[in-house]
């Protein structure tokens, strides 16, 4: 005789006063859901799946789903005594809501459904649109893990739409999704766009040990792309160490696999470099036309948006250096006339806090007020070397208003930055030191005749 236990609800039932279901882990929960499928069937009483079922269906050992039922009975509270552990387990998680229904829809239909998501997720990233490739690519890693590919999709669009942790989830993922399937070429690719990310926190004992870790992946694959991305992470390092030489010299490198590989991306990324360095090295005319070439390259709108958000932020740096601010105003007015152009829409913080300096140079308070209050919210949670910049260029332009109070507070807030401004980039515009004097000698006093 068949024993069947009550699984599923009537229809329109709500279930009230449950207790909240426990945390589970990502293959906890895809155990949960197949044990629990059957209750989608016509009948009202069912069993639920066998161990053998739920490892067919999740295409794992049954040794690998019984370890994974006894932590659920575990956080589950379902007691070891009897033999109706599994359909004791069943009926518990659909007590506390711990599934969905749309969880326990047929894997064909809930593949279909995926892929749906998927295709609206990969062409959204492809425009450009951050928010819904974001939307439906999150979406469908909820239902079903996503492959590699397209968490390195999810990881940018949250890059760009100042999801930060999120995005530094994803990327670790793919990560260790490349490793999976063997492909070290790749996995050293996400590294190095995460060590890039945490240095860019200033967490650079993490960055150091991401930047290892490609390195080493990327010893067997002389010849690769992906050389060239590793040579650009070093040049960043040189940069940050003041270190001209060596990053003229990845830049050079990065230049050359990039021409073998047809890459525009990191051949323009190489020519920023290069110039940069050489306007730092005394060749300022040679640096400046790379650094022009760089740009009319993603004005062009043949580069991805972190590629073009780099080699805008080297620009302004060599512009701010060289107190060149014509040339600067001209390649800010030129990316915010062609913004439609792929690549240039929404600049990261960094790019911003350099922006917002051009801005004030040219009179446009207004806006580069707004530019500057954008850095400080971006900065704060990605880009902590800027910060203490982007607060720095928002006291400059309360200060340039007569909002004394404000200017005051951005300075104070510049103070406890995670970096000086000086110290922070070679390319800050202004200090909190200059500031404060001008501060100051403009603040109208009690004896000030009326």
């Amino acid at each position: 005789m068949t024993v069947v236990v009550r699984l599923s609800l009537p229809p329109g039932k709500v279930v009230g006063m449950v207790d909240e279901p426990p945390e589970l882990t990502r293959r906890e929960r895809d155990v949960l859901v197949a044990l629990c499928r059957p209750a989608l069937g016509e009948g009202v009483f069912t069993e639920p799946a066998t161990v053998r079922e739920i490892a067919a269906e999740l295409v794992v050992t049954d040794a690998a789903v019984k370890q994974h039922l006894l932590h659920l009975y575990d956080k589950f509270e379902v007691p070891a005594d009897g033999s109706r552990r599994r359909a004791a387990l069943a009926r518990e998680a659909i007590r506390r809501n711990a599934t969905g229904l749309s969880d326990l829809q047929p894997s064909s239909r809930r593949r279909a459904q995926v892929e749906a998501m998927l295709q609206e997720g990969r062409s959204a990233n492809e425009a450009h649109d951050w928010e819904k490739a974001f939307e439906f690519l999150d979406a469908a890693d909820s239902v079903e893990p996503l492959g590699a590919a397209d968490l390195v999709r999810l990881a940018d669009a949250g890059m760009w739409t100042n999801r930060h942790e999120h995005s530094l989830e994803c990327k670790r993922r793919a990560y260790q999704a490349h490793l999976r399937v063997g492909d070290t070429v790749l996995a050293a690719a996400v590294a190095l766009i995460l060590a890039l990310h945490h240095w860019g926190r200033r967490e650079f004992a993490v960055a150091a040990g991401w930047l290892a870790k490609a390195e080493r992946d990327l010893e067997q694959a002389p010849d690769v792309l992906q050389q060239a991305l590793l040579a650009i992470a070093q040049a960043f390092w040189a940069e940050a160490a003041a270190d001209w030489n060596t990053v003229l010299e990845r830049a050079r490198h990065a230049h050359a696999i990039a021409r073998s590989h047809g890459s525009a991306d990191f051949e323009a990324l190489g020519c920023a470099f290069e110039g940069l360095a050489l306007t730092q090295m005394g060749e300022v005319a040679a640096g400046m036309r790379l650094l022009d070439e760089a740009m009319a390259s993603a004005l062009g709108g043949v580069l991805g948006p972190l590629a073009t958000g780099v080699i805008y932020c080297r620009m302004l740096c060599a512009c701010a250096d060289l107190q060149d601010f014509g040339r600067a105003d001209e390649w800010t007015t030129a990316v915010s006339d062609n913004a439609s152009t792929p690549g240039l829409a929404g600049l990261p913080g960094d790019c911003r806090t350099h922006r917002a300096a051009v801005l004030i140079r040219s009179g446009a308070w207004a806006e580069g007020a707004i530019e500057a209050q954008r850095a400080v919210a971006e900065a704060a949670t990605f880009d902590l070397t800027h910060l203490g910049i982007a607060f720095s260029e928002l006291a400059e332009i309360r200060l340039r208003q007569g909002d004394f109070d404000a200017a005051e507070e951005a300075l104070i807030r510049t103070a406890r930055s995670p970096v000086s401004t000086r110290a922070a980039t070679p390319c800050s515009s202004s200090s909190a030191e200059t500031a404060v004097r001008r501060m100051a000698r403009s603040r109208p006093t009690s004896n000030s005749s009326s």
